[in-house]
């Protein structure tokens, strides 16, 4: 494990003398390889919904071909859609992305950095449109088969999706944290020759896995709970 490695170099540098860049750099490779794979996670992941989208688009645009609103509320987010998963291919080609074999990988982690910017900003607000797009597309594709879609109380409508814009994006935002604390260490870490701030950023990581942990049992401990109250309410 990585954390392991730069642990034991931490310790065996002491009040020593600085590491080298290489053996910092072998040390912190593994990780950021993670976050890069991470990354390209979350666009092909999206770039996916966006694909299922352009589907629902299509056929709702033929269900909907005699309704010339809908219709064109159809077309319009499915063209919506399709730019935005064109912006998500682009960026996976990014050389921000791309890790170059004649690039050290001081160059490779400032390149992230800034890729982590205003680009993948604009990709996160990008993956939030698409998640409120596919919701709309999915339940005009089942209101088609009822009469029709209506918006019944338009206030709850736009306060709802608006509402999804933001957890999506937030949670988004959220969970990308640790990557972008993890190159932010990694580059003064890299700079100064020292893995003071790596090794702070595992020790931060470890305390998240536990609440993460603690959280799933109680979510789950709840889920249990609800299911068996409703059970006697239901027989």
């Amino acid at each position: 494990m990585s954390e392991d490695l730069i642990e034991r170099l931490w310790e065996r540098s002491g009040d020593g003398p600085r590491l080298g860049r290489e053996e910092i750099a072998s040390a912190l490779r593994p990780r950021l390889a993670r976050g890069t794979r991470m990354l390209r996670g979350y666009l092909w992941g999206y770039l996916a919904l966006m694909l299922a989208a352009l589907v629902l688009g299509g056929i709702n645009i033929a269900g909907y071909w005699h309704d010339p609103v809908m219709r064109t509320i159809q077309i319009v987010l499915t063209l919506l859609v399709g730019s935005l998963a064109c912006y998500g291919i682009r960026l996976l080609g990014d050389p921000g992305l791309v890790d170059r074999p004649s690039d050290s990988l001081l160059d490779s982690v400032r390149r992230r950095l800034e890729f982590l910017g205003p680009r993948f900003e604009l990709w996160l607000w990008t993956m939030a449109v698409s998640v409120a797009v596919f919701s709309f597309l999915l339940n005009s594709l089942i209101d088609s088969g009822i009469g029709g879609y209506r918006i019944n109380k338009p206030v709850v409508f736009v306060a709802t999706n608006v509402a999804m814009l933001l957890i999506v994006y937030g949670s988004s935002k959220l969970s990308l944290r640790p990557v972008v604390r993890e190159l932010q260490a990694a580059l003064q870490d890299m700079e100064d020759q020292l893995l003071e701030r790596s090794v702070a950023v595992d020790r931060w990581r470890r305390g998240l896995r536990r609440w993460h942990v603690l959280i799933f049992v109680v979510l789950l401990v709840a889920a249990a709970l609800g299911l068996w109250l409703a059970i006697p309410a239901s027989s």
